[in-house]
């Protein structure tokens, strides 16, 4: 899979993200990279232990990590999530952790498969 194949397997604009960062190898580099960062470990862990507070941290920096990267249903996910927690509206916060969960399962796993 290419890069361009990437996003348009997680229904995102390629040349939106060409439009922020003007270098494809650099972009490469920088989605490759996007497994290894923590927020979403630090989401999934203060989920499980209820503090909204430092989950309201943890998907804010992966809302803004995921919409500069352009995986705009990732970015979408995390922002109503972010709202919410935000606002203090958990009546449905699960609903968007589980929204969440699967469109970061769906980037990371299609980001496996770059190259292959």
């Amino acid at each position: 899979m290419t890069i361009r194949e990437l996003y348009q397997a997680i229904g995102s604009d390629f040349k939106d993200v060409l439009a922020r960062i003007p270098n494809e190898s650099l972009i490469e580099r920088l989605v490759l990279k996007y497994p290894q960062e923590d927020s979403y470990e630090l989401l999934v862990e203060s989920m499980e232990s209820g503090n909204y507070e430092e989950a309201l941290t943890a998907v804010h920096t992966l809302k803004g990590l995921s919409q500069n990267l352009g995986f705009t249903p990732l970015g979408a996910a995390c922002s109503m999530m972010n709202e919410a927690l935000k606002a203090e509206r958990y009546d449905n916060i699960r609903e968007l952790y589980n929204e969440v969960i699967t469109e970061q399962k769906k980037v990371v796993e299609l980001i496996g498969r770059i190259g292959a």
